[in-house]
């Protein structure tokens, strides 16, 4: 699929319209996703304007700002298999399922992996992270990325941390995919990573050496979701000698692909042993709180930090029971909104606390205690998950 510009370059879309392309493009680039794709269906001309970058970056910086909708991925009995995507609109305070046209066509239930720029990563393999999809939901494509270069299994795999995000200026949307492989007892494990473009449409290498120095002694935990913020993906690391002890902020540059890390803030009398990383505000943010069951009434409170210029940790807030009520942070949205899972009665809510732990909506999920809920931003966006194969999802 071709990412032309229109073929103009300026001058006039040759569809019987006397309007000079930038103020078509500026027109399009006002209108829903519906209503773009009805454009698209015009005429190849439009067609070509509405799949340029320049036509994609500018509807989706003027949607962004407007979302409020996040993709949930639930896991409400696993006995019964009972996986679900769902879509959240907070300016409704309303939820809806979203099926999966080609579900038939994969070995499970897929994993997501991020959500960048209205596009979603899935994790469609039986083991390792090996195997993905990009799918836009908005306009019903998906894309398969081609198979990664690092799957040799020996020596074997011991985890995998995978991540899924865009450069500062959303020109490029990228996969990251980190392989620790086994070594022997007394060793550090070897470390490798790899980089998926969407620009070049191929897999790269990160280099070795600089991996294995900024990941050998600390390790991602497999499974865990990575936070895109500020053009690098974040995840939390723990020290493999002291993993109960040591916590760091472990982030990879996706302009320059190079690896870093920070240690978690100093928390003084009260040590949380639960973090998690987010974006806040332009800012790498982090939510601290005590380890628990699943219950999550024993939480004595959550405290958020940012991190300012990359080296200092600011605590910015401290949310207690009494305030917010009882729940677990899952992430924030638009950069500003708390969002927490929360039990009230017989039901899980999701809920939107702004930065001073007011409401400002809450959805009652699920009758149940969820037994998984991965909460991850969402925006429509007419992005196409060119440059390799794009076909409509529901042909699968």
């Amino acid at each position: 699929m071709s990412d032309g510009g229109g073929g103009n370059g300026g001058g006039r879309i040759t569809t019987g319209y006397p309007l000079p392309l930038k103020i078509v493009s500026d027109i399009l680039s006002r209108l829903p996703i519906k209503s773009v794709a009805r454009f698209e269906a015009v005429s190849k001309p439009f067609a070509a304007l509405i799949k340029s970058p320049d036509f994609v970056s500018a509807h989706l910086r003027r949607h962004s700002p407007t979302g409020s909708s996040f993709l949930i991925r639930r896991l409400a009995d696993p006995t019964v298999g009972g996986f679900h995507f769902s879509l959240i609109d907070g300016r409704a305070a309303a939820m809806g399922d979203i099926p999966i046209p080609f579900m038939d066509s994969l070995s499970r239930f897929p994993k997501i992996v991020g959500s960048c720029c209205g596009l979603v990563c899935l994790d469609i393999s039986m083991r390792h992270a090996s195997a993905f999809l990009l799918w836009n939901i908005a306009t019903r494509k998906v894309g398969s990325v081609p198979r990664s270069r690092i799957f040799v299994e020996r020596p074997p795999f011991w985890m995998v941390a995978v991540g899924f995000g865009s450069n500062c200026d959303n020109s490029n949307i990228k996969l990251v995919r980190i392989v620790y492989f086994k070594r022997r007892m007394e060793e550090l494990p070897l470390v490798r990573a790899e980089v998926f473009s969407w620009g070049l449409g191929r897999w790269s290498l990160i280099d070795a050496d600089a991996t294995q120095a900024a990941l050998q002694s600390c390790s991602i935990t497999e499974g865990q979701k990575a936070v895109a913020a500020n053009g690098a993906l974040h995840w939390v690391g723990v020290e493999i000698e002291k993993p109960s002890m040591n916590k760091y902020i472990v982030s990879l540059d996706l302009g320059t692909e190079e690896f870093s890390r920070v240690p978690t803030p100093d928390y003084g009398s009260e040590f949380p042993t639960c973090v998690q990383v987010m974006g806040f505000k332009g800012m790498i943010g982090l939510a601290a709180y005590p380890a628990q069951s699943f219950k999550p009434s024993p939480y004595k409170f959550i405290d958020l930090w940012t991190l300012d210029d990359g080296i200092r940790w600011t605590k910015i807030t401290s949310l207690r029971p009494d305030f917010i009520g009882i729940g677990i942070p899952v992430g924030i949205l638009n950069d500003s909104e708390l969002i927490m899972k929360r039990e009230e009665g017989q039901y899980v809510h999701i809920s939107s606390f702004d930065g001073n732990g007011r409401v400002k909506w809450n959805i009652p999920v699920f009758s149940v205690p969820e037994f998984a809920c991965e909460v991850y931003g969402f925006v429509d966006s007419v992005y196409p998950v060119a440059p390799f194969e794009e076909v409509d999802a529901a042909e699968g």
